[in-house]
């Protein structure tokens, strides 16, 4: 998924995504259960008060909610196609388009 993003969306939402990440210590984002666009190595390191803050996390999730927009947008338009194998309600071994 983070090679998708990557790709096919909008570089500027990508990197939104990811200057914000890099202000996240690898254990918040492993929290969030999302793809992670950047690398571990690229996050911040943890300190002995992080326990203390609060952390907002609003404009993260804007900053996801403008980069899935434009995926869902990509898609609907026929930009992207995604194909996937069907696992119910039966299962099929050749790759087909996902209906919308």
């Amino acid at each position: 998924m983070r090679e998708a993003l990557e790709r096919w969306c909008d570089p500027a939402l990508v990197e939104r995504v990811k200057a914000i990440e890099r202000t996240y210590t690898e254990y918040e984002l492993d929290q969030t259960h999302r793809v992670q666009l950047t690398p571990r190595t690229e996050r911040r390191q943890p300190r002995s008060g992080d326990w203390k803050i609060d952390r907002d996390d609003s404009s993260w999730l804007a900053a996801w909610r403008d980069l899935e927009r434009d995926l869902r947008r990509r898609i609907e338009l026929g930009e992207i196609h995604l194909f996937g194998v069907q696992m119910k309600p039966e299962r099929r071994m050749q790759a087909e388009p996902i209906p919308g």
